[in-house]
């Protein structure tokens, strides 16, 4: 083997430790990044199928007071009560 193909041979295992060196850092970036990312769409889509899932809001019904609710007509029956017999 002459000393050129042990340089070739040389330059061509550097090069190959190289790209799986950058291969690993960038899994390493897609883990550290986008597991955060997937986590936050994640809970984005809990929230969004949660709200779904409820009633409508329905602003009137906290303006009705419970003892409005009835016949307005219905007789009324006053009772007295004294202290002293």
């Amino acid at each position: 083997m002459s000393k050129a193909e042990k340089k070739q041979r040389g330059r061509e295992a550097r090069e190959a430790e190289r790209q799986a060196k950058k291969r690993q850092q960038l899994i390493s970036r897609l883990t550290w990044v986008g597991l955060p990312v997937l986590a936050v769409i994640g809970l984005i889509a809990f929230g969004i199928i949660r709200q779904n899932n409820q009633p409508p809001f329905d602003p009137m019904a906290n303006l009705i007071p419970a003892n409005l609710l009835g016949d307005p007509n219905a007789p009324v029956t006053i009772i007295e009560f004294g202290d002293f017999g």
